[in-house]
């Protein structure tokens, strides 16, 4: 999961504030982002968790129109699904 912020991309599943401004890479298998962090999910609660982490980790900045306005955009992606 990770933030775009003041053209900043920020890793939101790791709280390490030295973690900041990762680069967009091509690929072989088509775009990734170095260093993001990966979780294994086995369950709908360590989805919810990982989620409610990285929602705590987002950057909040005050706007005249919402004093509790997100100024990121968040993203999820990149699953893969072992039976």
């Amino acid at each position: 999961m990770l933030e775009i912020y003041n053209e900043t991309i920020r890793d939101l599943l790791d709280s390490n504030p030295d973690k900041e401004n990762l680069k967009i890479h091509k690929g072989p298998n088509g775009m990734f982002v170095e260093n993001l962090t990966e979780w294994t999910v086995a369950t709908l609660e360590d989805v919810i968790k990982a989620i409610k982490l990285g929602n705590g980790n987002r950057s909040v900045g005050v706007t005249n129109m919402n004093e509790h306005s997100s100024r990121s955009h968040r993203f999820h992606f990149h699953f893969h699904f072992y039976l």
